[in-house]
């Protein structure tokens, strides 16, 4: 049995609009999101996505929750309070929620054949390598605190929007 993780794209804060999607690795060691026929497979509820899961040969592990409304409003508007952190005094940009639909995109795209980021471009890296050092994980060392400037910023943002792009045109 595959592990599996459920991932809920939440598009509204009163919680009435998700899309549930399934996680796994594959037998090659590749981080997937359950797709045929090259189009992500998006379950209407928990429940469904459980179901579909007991069905098949995946072993239910737990359910993420990702905010893609809060993803989408600063994609849309391009208004950085949108990415930082709520308890944060200063303008810290939320490291984990960028990360984690960076990681997410690419899954996608990889998933069903398409490319997500720039293959290996200076800019790319950095960035990634900013917002994974500012999760401060148990590999990074102290509490790092990396800074934008507009240009990373946009660049994240661009690739955010082109993540929901390759979401919104390969799902079924």
């Amino acid at each position: 049995m595959t592990d599996a993780w459920i991932i809920e794209l939440s598009f509204s804060y009163e919680g009435d609009s998700s899309d549930y999607l399934i996680w796994y690795t594959d037998d090659n060691g590749k981080d997937r999101i359950y797709s045929k026929n090259n189009k992500i497979i998006i379950f209407i509820s928990e429940r469904s996505a459980k179901e579909f899961m007991s069905n098949f040969n995946f072993k239910y592990c737990d359910t993420v929750f990702y905010d893609a409304e809060r993803l989408l409003y600063w994609t849309s508007t391009g208004h950085d309070h949108h990415i930082y952190l709520p308890s944060s005094e200063t303008q810290q940009v939320d490291c984990e929620f960028l990360l984690n639909f960076w990681n997410l995109f690419t899954d996608i795209a990889h998933s069903i054949a398409l490319e997500f980021e720039p293959t290996k471009t200076k800019q790319a890296d950095k960035c990634y390598n900013k917002l994974f050092a500012g999760c401060n994980t148990a590999v990074n060392v102290g509490n790092y605190i990396p800074e934008f400037n507009r240009k990373e910023l946009e660049f994240i943002r661009e690739l955010m929007k082109r993540g929901i792009d390759i979401y919104t045109n390969n799902s079924e």
